[in-house]
């Protein structure tokens, strides 16, 4: 029986694949074209094409792809909220004279607000779901939770702060975007006074879910002329506050 010719990859080129004694039989004819039998396998090269190989890459590190995101981030908080969702769940509202889901991300429980509002020295409010109806739809169930800072701008949105730090941002960090938020509107620049008077008839101001009164730090960061001496007390303080949360 006549000897099955092999490629430079190990592979049969007399195969009736490549037409018989067309193309392979070309290559087989060629000088040097080893024999099966006689020729040896291809040595390993890289760990990963054959089980127990042992090439250059056997028992290396993998390797990062550089076009990767980057992870997201742990440090900071060490469970902030005690691995308990801050979210409300199966959060409802009426439309259409439906009953349908509402994204339960947006609604903080009392408890993760009041949590918040303690760590930055703000009156926890409540949505003023009167009057928010129109013809077959209703409030949701459940009314969305801000952060007053007592004057200072508009009320902050406290399911942004809940999200981040359960995701395990920096509780610095999530302090400086809420500060950023009443700093600054949209277009950009100082917050008028008739944006905060605008905000007011959405939350419910005057019976807050808690109340706060903040330290100097606090007041020093959040108010209007703070600077950076005062962001640098402010973050001390946090970091002591969050003991090994921080």
């Amino acid at each position: 029986m006549a000897a099955t010719k092999l490629d430079e990859f190990g592979r049969p080129i007399d195969n009736p694949f490549f037409g018989g004694g067309g193309l392979g039989g070309a290559l087989a004819s060629l000088p040097g074209t080893p024999v099966l039998g006689a020729a040896t396998p291809p040595p390993a090269t890289g760990g990963y094409e054959q089980p127990g190989a042992q090439g250059p890459l056997a028992g290396g590190t993998p390797q990062t792809n550089p076009g990767l995101p980057p992870p997201a981030s742990t440090a900071g908080t060490g469970g902030f909220f005690g691995g308990q969702s801050p979210f409300q769940t199966g959060v409802t509202g009426t439309q259409n004279n439906q009953t349908v889901p509402f994204a339960s991300e947006r609604y903080v429980t009392p408890e993760a607000a009041q949590r918040l509002g303690s760590l930055l020295g703000a009156n926890v409010v409540s949505q003023n779901t009167e009057g928010m109806s129109s013809p077959g739809s209703g409030a949701p169930s459940q009314p969305m939770l801000g952060l007053d800072f007592q004057g200072q701008g508009d009320v902050q949105d406290a399911s942004m702060g809940a999200f981040q730090l359960a995701r395990g941002d920096r509780p610095e960090d999530v302090a400086a975007r809420y500060k950023a938020g009443l700093t600054n509107t949209g277009w950009g620049g100082p917050a008028p006074q008739l944006a905060e008077a605008w905000d007011a008839p959405y939350w419910n101001r005057s019976t807050p879910v808690s109340t706060n009164t903040p330290n100097a730090e606090q007041a020093g960061f959040f108010g209007p002329q703070s600077g950076q001496g005062d962001q640098t007390a402010f973050f001390n303080w946090l970091r002591g506050q969050l003991g090994g949360q921080g």
